[in-house]
């Protein structure tokens, strides 16, 4: 196996594990077309009467891998077709 042969595989690899990632984020939340910038925060807390009262609020997204499909995809994409040019240029030199 040539080095360049090496390289492609790793490329398919990246490419896999990076929409495994949105995958694997997906079902823990929900698939996310759009990488999220802000997530839902619900907060339950009683009053002064005793009722329950939920209040949401919006904060910054504190998972730094928490991805949507328009990061995941072109970077898959991208590493998927370097894998094939590596790959042709590899057989065309041998």
């Amino acid at each position: 196996m040539s080095g360049l042969q090496k390289v492609s595989a790793l490329c398919v690899l990246a490419s896999a594990m990076v929409m495994g990632l949105w995958v694997y984020k997906g079902v823990t939340t929900e698939f996310k077309l759009a990488t999220p910038e802000k997530v839902q925060v619900s907060e339950t807390t009683v009053d002064e009467f005793g009722d329950e009262v939920v209040t949401t609020k919006w904060v910054e997204n504190p998972d730094p891998l928490n991805i949507g499909l328009d990061l995941a995809g072109p970077i898959s994409g991208a590493l998927g077709a370097l894998a094939v040019a590596l790959f042709l240029i590899d057989r065309k030199r041998s």
